[in-house]
């Protein structure tokens, strides 16, 4: 008996060791990703961790969850097309779940390259008209876009424009643009030489640029919204677009942007 009562002392202290030694918790973070005051949801929101190389987006409901996370302090992003980005810090705990809301303002563009037509709204494309009579590269207006039947942006690429290969994206949601020659991934599966994208004569995105560790998806452009599209394979890229964007391959958007008419 008295043999039993040490056998079951020693256990005791052997299994207070193990648990001593387990990893601490894993975190998780999620909310919700609103617009107006959080009168309405943000669904495709792209929600980043920098420092975890980790993003998950928004679904219907706007909601999100990231899990698995490193007790740390992290970088977090918010970015949407039509929306200005959300940064912010958040410090997590082993086993802890952080719940935040994000309120996102729609961006409003103004461009002294882009001229507004005040009786339909149309864009009328002054650098776009320059550069497909000046420069190589592929070039489609809307009305090339909609006789393509097309129904997101990485079909008419595919069938469209040569030189460039629409992959999966890294978060296993969507698709994103990859130049031909850079279209083989790296040893986690990931490519780390998606072309950039250019947004109404603005980067929105470029693999060059550390603050935005995943490209956007091909799937978040409405095909309805875009006046105009360019295509720009590595040694075709103008000198214009080169600078911090130009090693991978460059994709130039022009979106729809709808004024009202002074006397409106």
């Amino acid at each position: 008996m008295r043999w039993s009562l040490r056998f079951l002392v020693v256990a005791i202290v052997a299994g207070a060791s193990v648990l001593g030694a387990q990893q601490p918790l894993p975190a998780a973070f999620r909310g919700v990703v609103t617009a107006n005051k959080g009168q309405a949801v943000v669904d495709g929101a792209e929600i980043t961790f920098d420092e975890a190389k980790r993003s998950v987006r928004s679904g219907a409901d706007g909601r999100f969850l990231i899990d698995g996370l490193a007790a740390a302090q992290y970088h977090v992003t918010v970015r949407r097309i039509g929306f200005g980005p959300i940064s912010g810090i958040v410090t997590l705990v082993p086993g802890d779940t952080v719940t935040w809301r994000f309120d996102m303002v729609v961006e409003q563009v103004q461009l002294s390259t882009v001229d507004i037509t005040t009786e339909d709204g149309r864009v009328q494309l002054r650098e776009f008209a320059r550069r497909r009579e000046t420069t190589n590269g592929h070039f489609l207006t809307d009305r090339e876009i909609a006789a393509t039947g097309g129904q997101n942006l990485g079909n008419i690429i595919l069938g469209k424009v040569p030189g460039f290969q629409v992959v999966p994206h890294p978060t296993g949601m969507g698709t994103v643009l990859v130049a031909g020659r850079n279209a083989i991934p790296d040893g986690s599966g990931r490519n780390g030489c998606y072309a950039a994208i250019w947004v109404n004569g603005d980067l929105f995105y470029s693999s060059e640029k550390s603050a935005m560790p995943t490209p956007p998806s091909l799937e978040d452009f409405n095909l309805a919204d875009i006046a105009a599209a360019e295509f720009y394979r590595v040694s075709e890229v103008p000198p214009e677009l080169q600078f911090r964007s130009g090693k991978c391959g460059v994709a130039v958007l022009w979106m729809q942007v709808r004024r009202r008419r002074p006397h409106d």
